[in-house]
């Protein structure tokens, strides 16, 4: 089954952008590098180093933090993290994270006779890019676990994991805390915690998992006072989510 566009969320940094976006293209472009030798007539080349980038576009509605055109605008030139999850509607969505880029164009359009958008180009600055897999996105408001979603393989090199809190409700968060469950049966009959997030406030948090089993789960442990929180968590796979 295809996958709709509008089953697509994206955060720039800790901020959910997913309601005022329209518009994500993601693209990696292996240039190549031509050269010449002696005894050879003919043109070679050899594929250089990737260049990535993400066009994202949406609608303005302020100027004011957490709209869109006041969180690119601040991204210009600043390192910044972004992930983007995609079919957020199937049992087991794609997420892609760029830990290291900056928004390196700002475009406003404001046409007559539609709505005004904004336009941004975030190019990977330095590091890697990782393609993994969401294990939650959205509202958690109780302790327990979420579903199980399963990776395919276990991998050979443990995982790394992000969680992005957007917001905290309800008052502050203290030491509220999400852990990273896996197995090796998709049951879930022996579970076992692989890391935690402990955390305070709202932002962008990465744990080194040295050991995965091929089912994942959350299980929120503490909601650290707070009624409800705002997040999405990730984890890539060497090997398996990612080459």
């Amino acid at each position: 089954m295809t996958v709709p566009s509008w089953a697509t969320s994206i955060s720039i940094g800790r901020r959910n952008m997913t309601g005022l976006s329209n518009s994500l293209q993601f693209t990696i472009d292996a240039q190549a590098i031509k050269y010449n030798i002696f005894g050879d007539s003919g043109e070679q080349s050899l594929p250089g180093d990737p260049a990535i980038q993400l066009t994202h576009s949406g609608y303005f509605t302020s100027g004011a933090a957490g709209s869109m055109a006041r969180e690119m605008y601040d991204a210009m030139g600043v390192d910044t993290v972004i992930m983007f999850v995609l079919g957020t509607n199937q049992a087991v969505p794609v997420a892609v994270v760029m830990p290291v880029t900056y928004d390196g164009q700002l475009t406003i359009d404001s046409p007559v006779s539609n709505l005004i958008t904004v336009k941004g180009l975030w190019p990977l600055k330095s590091g890697t890019v990782y393609r993994g897999y969401a294990l939650w996105t959205g509202l958690i408001s109780a302790t327990g676990a979420k579903d199980i979603v399963d990776f395919g393989a276990a991998g050979a090199s443990g995982a790394h994991a992000w969680l992005f809190v957007h917001t905290i409700n309800g008052g502050p968060a203290v030491d509220a805390n999400i852990a990273i469950r896996t197995d090796d049966n998709s049951g879930g009959t022996s579970l076992t915690t692989r890391g935690s997030f402990t955390f305070s406030d709202v932002g962008v948090y990465e744990l080194d998992l040295a050991t995965v089993e091929r089912y994942m789960m959350i299980n929120v442990a503490d909601l650290g006072g707070a009624t409800s929180f705002n997040v999405s968590v990730v984890v890539t796979v060497p090997g398996v989510t990612t080459s």
